[in-house]
């Protein structure tokens, strides 16, 4: 996301608009998740969770090399911009949701805790590392070699998910075939509102920061541009500090709940 505010805040910065291009790109990245994310939850428990993933990276590593290659030759328009994020955000909704998943599949009960908070604690890591070294890219080598980058490191997720084993699998595939796609989804709706209304309210207090508050993130192009007078690499610090709070957050977190009585 970083990458892609900053090119569209290159190729708008003559535009009176240039600042809500620059924020549409957070919204066509997040939109597809509010609709995706009941969909990818029935997809993983329909299908191979961990083939569902490397397909998906697969198509991210292909869909980035040729975006790339748009951007090297300089044919990109703000409308491929848009194109491709919203793309990525669709399928970053279902890797997500499945990667969660995946960890009821690969660790037993008594582990399922240490490897949620461990695998939590990759998604500020990531924020940490990713803009700090994508911003310095955009400034020294331009934003064809960042989305090559991308690319790169959707093919090393990929070698990375090779050899996992799912011991924990998932239900029979007979289960599968007695039922719907559509009765599935229909049927999760259901539990959730009817049966488990606590998860209803742990997903209205994750929507709230992700719809109002995130989206904040994505105005960082040009309040770094137009109000510190700096360039992508001032905005990947910044992005990254934001990450260090956050991995900070959840390191204290986990620590609390190690050492304070369970009520």
């Amino acid at each position: 996301m970083l990458t892609a505010g900053w090119l569209v805040r290159s190729l708008t910065t003559n535009s009176p608009y240039s600042t809500f291009f620059v924020v549409t790109v957070g919204g066509m990245a997040m939109l597809p998740g509010l609709a995706m994310a009941p969909i990818a939850g029935t997809l993983g428990d329909r299908l191979d969770r961990r083939k569902l993933v490397i397909g998906i990276q697969c198509f991210m590593a292909i869909l980035s090399f040729l975006f790339a290659i748009l951007v090297g030759q300089q044919l990109v328009s703000v409308f491929h911009v848009y194109l491709y994020v919203f793309l990525g955000g669709i399928c970053l909704s279902i890797t997500q949701t499945n990667r969660m998943a995946l960890i009821a599949n690969t660790v037993p009960r008594e582990a399922m805790a240490n490897a949620f908070a461990t695998n939590v604690l990759t998604i500020p890591g990531t924020r940490m590392i990713g803009p700090f070294v994508g911003g310095i890219l955009i400034t020294t080598l331009g934003f064809f070699w960042n989305f090559t980058l991308e690319s790169i490191l959707y093919v090393g997720t990929v070698i990375a998910y090779l050899p996992m084993k799912t011991p924990y699998t998932q239900r029979s595939r007979k289960a599968q075939a007695e039922t719907s796609f559509l009765s599935d989804l229909i049927e999760s709706f259901t539990y959730v509102w009817k049966d488990k209304r606590v998860l209803l309210y742990i997903t209205l207090l994750g929507f709230i920061p992700n719809t109002i508050l995130e989206p904040a993130m994505f105005l960082l192009p040009v309040f770094t541009s137009e109000v510190l007078k700096q360039g992508a690499d001032v905005g990947g610090y910044l992005v990254a500090i934001n990450g260090i709070g956050r991995f900070a957050d959840g390191v204290v977190h986990r620590i609390l709940w190690l050492h304070l009585p369970q009520g």
